[in-house]
């Protein structure tokens, strides 16, 4: 579950809870929610913490008017 998204600088930093602990999951991202998931960009692969949370951090890039994230269990 997503608990905090939020502007730092120039990135964007998405936090949550809820993830299996030490397990992967990967962080795709897409301009358009109507590409086919085949066709996301994986951004990172992470590992949640021994709790269970995870962090991302990604630089926002102005010339981009939206951007869609996910966060995707293998």
């Amino acid at each position: 579950m997503i608990t905090s998204v939020t502007l730092s600088g120039g990135n964007l930093v998405v936090s949550g809870t809820n993830g299996t602990a030490t397990q992967p999951y990967y962080v795709i991202s897409a301009n358009d929610l109507t590409v086919p998931l085949s066709n996301w960009t994986r951004l990172a692969t992470n590992l949640f913490a021994n709790d269970g949370s995870f962090s991302f951090t990604n630089s926002v890039n102005q010339s981009v008017p939206q951007m869609f994230f996910l966060l995707q269990l293998p």
